[in-house]
């Protein structure tokens, strides 16, 4: 019997990285082989988008509009401030912070189970460029709470909690702990951080206001200080809101960066954090 021919071997395929939606997932099987749905082309573009409108605190805020249609033309905006605040003599402390220019903070004195405002709201202080425009609206707006104090001048608790409405100049309210919505309370030790974010409330938040506006249908974020040590550096806050501005003297329209395409899905994901 003749000798049988041996059959050559099939040379290795060098094996591709399987994928799922565009981008490479090296040891997990492929959408198809899985049996889930292919990501959309444009998914990384839209997490990116969801990142810069809702974090201020990302650097890609920076130049945003909000995607709704609604910009006219807009120019972009970043305001960023620092206040620092001591603690009274009775080692209390409270401020109210809203994602307004004109009404950045309110001071308020602690006594008796009761907060007191101020008499009047402090402005962030911001370029002239700003303050003649004649309305804005937030993109995303956050705070920052630092203890800055030295360690032998650090005690007491922080109380955070928020609200729908800002406070009234020389108004009252109950203590956090005694009328809070969502109250959260952290221990300050120095070089504790804490960050916070607002909110809009309802479908007014993303309308344009005007410039001297101090309420603007976002969330306000009121802090407390009990036990401090008296009359001495407690909290350093950060204000960092990213903001759209409209003007009625034209030429600005030219400095415009073009307006967003509306992208509901973007919106809506933003809107549900």
């Amino acid at each position: 019997m003749p000798p049988q021919r041996r059959k050559p071997r099939r040379a290795r395929r060098t094996p591709r990285p399987r994928t799922n939606g565009g981008w490479a997932v090296p040891g997990y099987r492929s959408a198809l082989q899985s049996g889930f749905p292919r990501l959309p082309a444009n998914n990384g573009a839209d997490m990116k988008a969801c990142c810069a409108l809702s974090n201020p605190f990302d650097p890609a805020c920076r130049g945003c509009k909000w995607p709704d249609g609604q910009n006219d033309n807009s120019i972009p905006y970043f305001v960023r401030s620092l206040y620092t605040f001591k603690c009274d003599a009775s080692g209390n402390l409270a401020v109210a912070l809203s994602p307004t220019v004109a009404g950045a903070f309110l001071s308020g004195t602690v006594a008796a189970g009761t907060i007191t405002w101020a008499a009047a709201y402090t402005a962030a202080p911001v370029a002239a460029s700003f303050t003649n425009a004649s309305s804005f609206r937030p993109v995303c707006a956050g705070v920052r709470v630092c203890c800055t104090s030295a360690v032998p001048d650090t005690s007491g608790e922080l109380v955070v909690t928020t609200h729908s409405l800002a406070p009234s100049v020389n108004g009252t309210r109950p203590e956090i702990l005694l009328d809070g919505n969502e109250v959260q309370t952290f221990p300050l030790s120095t070089g504790s951080q804490r960050t916070i974010l607002f909110r809009p409330v309802g479908t007014n938040g993303r309308s344009f206001y005007s410039v001297g506006t101090t309420n603007n249908s976002w969330s306000t974020i009121i802090l407390e200080i009990t036990g401090g040590v008296a009359s001495k550096t407690a909290i350093t806050i950060e204000l960092v809101m990213a903001v759209e501005l409209l003007y009625f003297t034209s030429g600005y329209e030219d400095l415009s960066p073009k307006d967003p395409p509306v992208n509901p899905k973007v919106t809506a994901a933003v809107q549900s954090f």
